[in-house]
């Protein structure tokens, strides 16, 4: 198998291990604090999800030879914004993985 095709499957075997990990928790779960004023498991999956994209946006920029200087992102300004308390768990995680794995996809067919 090429290299790409090894980088593809394990971005999808990512995907996969994450979405297993946290499909059978419960709202109460997602909604846990561990102390007050410290990240909910909601905000934790949307930061990741965040995340991927803000570096498959930078990946796309470096597999074209954009050598613009890529600025970093207050995370938690994006979590503040995230209102995570408020949607349900099964509607973060299926509006926002998907478009995330399919970044990551059309990253890798795009080099």
């Amino acid at each position: 198998m090429s290299q790409d095709g090894n980088r593809l499957q394990s971005l999808k075997n990512i995907v996969e291990e994450t979405r297993s990990m946290v499909v059978n928790l419960s709202e109460e779960n997602f909604n846990y604090w561990y102390s007050q004023g410290k990240w909910i498991l909601k905000d934790i999956v949307l930061h990741h999800a965040d995340c991927e994209r803000i570096i498959i946006y930078r990946a796309l920029r470096i597999a074209r030879s954009d050598d613009t200087n890529l600025p970093g992102f207050d995370k938690n300004l994006f979590v503040s914004t995230t209102s995570s308390g408020s949607r349900t768990t099964q509607k973060m995680l299926w509006n926002n993985y998907p478009s995330t794995e399919q970044l990551a996809f059309f990253y890798w067919k795009i080099k």
